[in-house]
């Protein structure tokens, strides 16, 4: 843990009777105790600039990465929207 967060906690671990005036300072910085460059971050913010039509494509697709991989809930994904075989492009071809 490094940056920001690492360092408010350094700090609480070294002064805790500042533990008010920390959260403080957090809540009102939250901005800088995000990591934006994370690969979360650019993750979520790609998935949200996808059309509907795109998302469920890479939805579908993740579907099927996970069944394949032995993730249960893959499969349960896959059967819910139809796809339990696997052999259905999304297109439906």
């Amino acid at each position: 843990m490094g940056g920001p967060v690492g360092l408010a906690a350094l700090w609480l671990l070294h002064h805790p009777e500042q533990a008010r005036d920390v959260l403080d300072w957090t809540v009102t910085h939250n901005n800088l105790l995000s990591d934006k460059d994370s690969w979360e971050h650019t993750l979520t913010a790609t998935l949200q600039s996808l059309t509907p039509e795109n998302r469920g494509f890479v939805g579908v697709n993740l579907a099927r990465v996970l069944s394949d991989i032995g993730i249960p809930q893959g499969d349960e994904i896959l059967h819910r929207i139809g796809h339990a075989d696997g052999a259905a492009d999304w297109n439906g071809s």
